[in-house]
């Protein structure tokens, strides 16, 4: 009986154990699991501040950094980084040390002429070559353009503009509900307008826009968490005020307008409160061509033309110190003067800035009225004419054509 017992004792003690070890077991594994998790979280690195950041990026990084130009396009091959870089890379300052590297001016020496250039991305060696702008404006207008319109955007202007200053990091997009053919993070055309490649780099920045866009705009700006959504539809009186209550910087980097209505009345608005961006694009009424200083100053339904004409934004901003550099389609693009050297030698007559930029006139936007066709084709037929003359006895007219001119100098 004595053996019995005790072996029925050990065969009790054997079965706790076991049972122990059953219940225990999930317990273990999760700890070991736990334990491997923590083993691969990304090292969480020390910042220092900017000026003695000293990055040295991956061999593959290099090796796209030495194409210069050419590889900016190349450099958002996602639209956001991965989840271990983003964990890795926290501050917005390291991000964008690491992804811009400015293109290199063209040495004099590679144009002897020194001839400006129409089309400013080629003025770096080699060309800068931003496929949207081309993609854009042939999609948009039928315009199939030329071989060499190679148009600067705001991640490669922000990065030549990095050379001689430190961005604020922070942008104003007013009109900013993505568009089908808008630009990508990817900096490619696609769903997204210019200022959504600045997002995926770590800015900062408010997106206006009206209020049936509002759920529109939330699902699309919800992915950066510095982007700020406001869809009051804010009219031109309060927009300094909405500025200041979002935290706008005066030297904010970027400063975007196309809204369809009252840009230069916002433009005069936001320039008046004493805001400094660097870069300026304002989507302009393509109808009016220069000469015409022509404006929208209210929303009366007696007004059924949008916008405001280029020449009519160049007079404005001239007194704040900005010039036109582009005008690729119908947006114009301006620049503090601060930075204007920068971007090389470039043409500085308004109306060949537009017709180069927007080669055809973009003859089929709808909407405009009669007068404004036949306004237009006086003066489209006007220019050729005076283009064919210009040597003979017509300089006089030239220049009354031309008279942005008296902007550059």
């Amino acid at each position: 009986m004595a053996i019995l017992a005790r072996a029925s004792m050990a065969r009790l003690v054997l079965g706790i154990v076991f049972l122990c070890a059953c219940i225990s077991l999930p317990f273990l594994n999760i700890a070991q699991k736990g334990l491997l998790l923590s083993s691969v979280q990304p090292p969480q690195p020390h910042y220092e501040p900017k000026r003695n950041i000293s990055l040295q990026p991956s061999e593959a990084l290099a090796a796209l950094l030495s194409r210069g130009g050419e590889s900016v396009p190349d450099l958002f091959s996602t639209t956001t980084p991965s989840e271990a870089v983003a964990a890795a890379i926290k501050d917005s300052e390291h991000f964008a040390q690491l992804w811009w590297t400015p293109p290199k001016l063209c040495l004099a020496s590679s144009n002897p002429s020194g001839q400006p250039a129409q089309f400013p991305g080629n003025n770096f060696c080699p060309p800068v070559k931003i496929e949207y702008f081309k993609d854009h404006t042939n999609r948009f207008s039928n315009a199939n353009v030329s071989e060499d319109y190679w148009m600067l955007d705001a991640p490669a202007l922000m990065a030549i503009f990095s050379a001689r200053l430190s961005p604020s990091r922070w942008l104003v997009n007013m009109g900013s509900t993505a568009h089908v053919l808008g630009q990508t993070a990817k900096r490619t055309t696609g769903g997204g307008d210019i200022c959504t490649p600045l997002y995926s780099m770590g800015y900062h920045g408010v997106n206006f826009d009206v209020p049936p866009h509002r759920s529109e705009i939330i699902s699309f700006y919800k992915r950066w968490p510095r982007a700020i959504v406001d869809a009051d539809g804010t009219p031109a009186h309060e927009i300094v005020a909405k500025l200041q209550h979002h935290g706008v910087p005066l030297d904010l980097d970027f400063l975007k307008i196309d809204i369809d209505s009252l840009e230069c009345v916002y433009l005069q608005e936001i320039m008046q409160a004493g805001y400094k961006p660097k870069l300026i694009s304002l989507e302009l009424n393509p109808a009016m061509p220069p000469p015409v200083e022509w404006m929208r100053i209210n929303m009366s339904g007696k007004c059924n033309w949008p916008g405001c004409s280029l020449q009519m934004a160049v007079s404005i901003l001239r007194p704040y110190h900005y010039t036109l550099f582009q005008y690729p389609m119908n947006d114009g693009w301006f620049v503090s003067d601060g930075l204007l050297d920068l971007l090389g030698p470039l043409e500085r007559d308004t109306a060949t800035i537009y017709h180069a930029g927007n080669p055809n006139w973009r003859e089929e936007i709808p909407g405009f009225t009669k007068p404004a066709y036949e306004m237009r084709n006086d003066l489209k037929m006007l220019r050729a004419f005076v283009d064919k003359q210009k040597g003979e006895c017509f300089q006089s007219a030239f220049s009354l054509l031309s008279v942005a001119n008296a902007s550059s100098h």
